[in-house]
């Protein structure tokens, strides 16, 4: 089997003892995802590209940590969420709050080629106010609302990823779908 088949797992391993190409396949595998997940939670391109390339810099010197007992994309996720929340800090004593979000952000999916101007120009318009909402959600709920809706993680895996019980992801996915429900309320009659 050549390491572009093998496992993460096995990926890691070769990293940790310096064989192979196990860097350039890993970040080949993973820097879209990766990408997409710490755009949505810090809103910004140019942040999530440095983000990316900082992820993968603490993958390396932190490959020793790994434990092959959960998955390495849990993991891997797990580093990206704490450099997000590093850059979220920073952000906030640098600077107010922004208003609006970048174009990309919480982007979903393209509206039917078929549909009229008028229809595409209202899911435009409704996604924008989807991303502005998401961006008010507390960091901690906006992390969890990510983590399940958009990269499809189950509450047991958001909970081991972010040290929290299983419950509180749960509740935090419950409080911040209530919280969007009010932002949005006005859409929903328009």
């Amino acid at each position: 089997m050549s390491l572009n088949e093998a496992s993460d797992e096995r990926l890691i391993h070769a990293l940790r003892t310096g064989r192979g190409a196990p860097f350039a396949l890993l970040f080949d595998r993973y820097r879209t995802g990766i990408y997409n997940y710490v755009l949505r939670l810090v809103g910004r391109q140019e942040d999530a590209e440095e983000l990316t390339q900082e992820v993968f810099l603490r993958m390396l010197r932190h490959c020793t940590s790994y434990r092959a007992e959960g998955s390495f994309r849990a993991w891997l996720w797990g580093i990206a969420t704490n450099a997000a929340r590093d850059r979220l800090r920073r952000r906030k004593t640098e600077q107010a709050h922004r208003n609006a979000p970048p174009d990309g952000a919480f982007a979903d999916p393209p509206a039917s080629a078929t549909a009229g101007p008028k229809a595409l120009a209202l899911a435009n318009e409704r996604a924008r106010h989807v991303r502005q909402a998401l961006l008010r959600l507390s960091e901690d709920e906006r992390t969890v609302v990510v983590l399940r809706h958009y990269e499809g993680l189950k509450f047991a895996e958001i909970a081991a990823m972010l040290h929290i019980p299983e419950a509180t992801a749960k509740s935090r996915m419950r409080y911040a779908f209530e919280k969007l429900e009010r932002m949005l309320k006005p859409l929903m009659s328009a």
